[in-house]
C-alpha cells in the first residue's frame, strides 16, 4: 500500500555500521511523522467527533495505521500491543491519538495527564463506543 512512503533515501542517517532492516525503518519513520504515515494509509482523514458517532470507523483508521507499522492485525484490541512497543513508539501512537480527535475530546484527554497511549485509547473508548453504537441502530 504505502509502505514505499517509509523507506528512506538512500545512504544509513543514523551512521550505524549495520544497515536498518525493512521493518526498523518502517518504526523510524513513523517516529519521524506518526500524523502523515497515518494520512498517507487513510486519506479519509478521519478525525474522532466529540460526540464519538464515528468512532468505529476512527478506530478502523487507527488500526490500519498500526498494522502497517507493527504488523498486528486489531492492533487495538490488546492492551500488551500498546505495551510491548518500545517507548518511542508509545509516544508516536499517543501523538497519533491526540491528533486524530475533535479538540473537546482533546481537552478531555488532557486533564488526565496521562501519556500512555492505551489509557487514551481506553478513555476516547469509553467516552465514544457507546455513542457509536446507538447511532449505529437509527
Amino acid at each position: 500500500m504505502f509502505l514505499f512512503l517509509l523507506l528512506p533515501q538512500p545512504g544509513n542517517p543514523g551512521g550505524s555500521s549495520s544497515p536498518l532492516t525493512r521493518s526498523e525503518i518502517v518504526i523510524q519513520n513513523f517516529n519521524k511523522d506518526p500524523i502523515g504515515i497515518h494520512y498517507a494509509a487513510n486519506p479519509a482523514k478521519t478525525k474522532l467527533a466529540c460526540d464519538g458517532f464515528n468512532f468505529k470507523i476512527w478506530e478502523k483508521e487507527l488500526n490500519c495505521t498500526l498494522r502497517q507499522i507493527f504488523q498486528v492485525k486489531d492492533f487495538s484490541i490488546l492492551q500488551s500491543n500498546f505495551t510491548a512497543q518500545l517507548l518511542d513508539e508509545q509516544d508516536s501512537i499517543a501523538r497519533l491519538i491526540r491528533s486524530t480527535i475533535n479538540e473537546d475530546l482533546l481537552g478531555i484527554v488532557d486533564s488526565t495527564d496521562n501519556e500512555d497511549p492505551w489509557s487514551i485509547f481506553e478513555l476516547l473508548k469509553a467516552k465514544c463506543s457507546r455513542s457509536d453504537a446507538a447511532t449505529s441502530y437509527l
